[in-house]
């Protein structure tokens, strides 16, 4: 598989002490989110190489992982219960989190019921396929069409492989709102507005769906973000 890597995919490789004195090995691939290619490769590579805990590029209060209700199991309700500051509000991992252990989801029945109460019924904004998940671009109304999603798939990995391994998942990305209120304490309200104009003219006027506001914008969007991130990792 390292041989064999698709071309705009990067492998590092890392060696971490552990609690045990040993060194672990920590594989960071870097992929583009909505390329079917990148998809299906990190799903080949996990199946492979069969890790034992799989960090995924997603915040750990994304609406997809309010836990639901039987009397509301409509997700983004909840979520939007949960912005309202609804006390009833819960996740399948620490919105909040202060420590390692509150953004990992290392139980297979959690993960179970992830992704078949929220994900599997969602069919507007996700897909499970063989060897990817599939998800709405930037949660937009705009663009209908579901696509391939690189960092949502490892989910997969530990939701195919429960019968053989309990894999440990961690959601590392900073919390979105966490992320919202530094962007908010950042930008005046005239830079944000012509920041959505652009976007809204470049998504809705040009269909141009590559364009990115974080990736142009990334002292903006991203700097604090991979701060976050590499301290997870470490």
């Amino acid at each position: 598989m390292i041989e064999n890597v698709p071309e705009g995919v990067t492998v590092s490789k890392l060696r971490y002490p552990n609690d045990s004195g040993t060194l672990s090995t920590i594989i960071l691939l870097g992929v583009k989110q909505r390329t079917i290619i990148h998809a299906s490769y990190v799903h080949d590579f996990l199946a492979e190489f069969s890790p034992e805990a799989v960090f995924v590029q997603m915040p750990p209060d994304l609406p997809v992982f309010t836990k639901t209700s039987t009397e509301q199991s409509d997700f983004w309700a909840r979520w939007f219960a949960f912005l309202k500051r609804a006390k009833d509000v819960r996740f399948f991992v620490n919105s909040m989190p202060r420590f390692l252990s509150d953004i990992g989801m290392n139980n297979h029945q959690r993960l179970k019921k992830l992704m078949e109460e929220n994900i599997k019924p969602c069919f507007d904004d996700y897909d499970l396929g063989m060897k990817a998940i599939y998800s709405r671009h930037k949660n937009s109304k705009i663009e209908k069409t579901l696509r391939p999603d690189a960092l949502m798939t490892p989910l997969l990995y530990g939701y195919n492989t429960a019968l053989s391994k309990n894999v440990q998942t961690y959601f590392g990305d900073m919390p979105l709102l966490t992320q919202r209120e530094l962007i908010a304490r950042t930008l005046t309200l005239t830079q944000a507005q012509d920041i959505f104009s652009e976007t809204v003219e470049e998504w809705g006027d040009h269909a141009n769906f590559q364009f990115n506001p974080a990736v142009k914008y990334s002292g903006v969007f991203l700097d604090r973000r991979v701060q976050y991130m590499t301290e997870v990792i470490r």
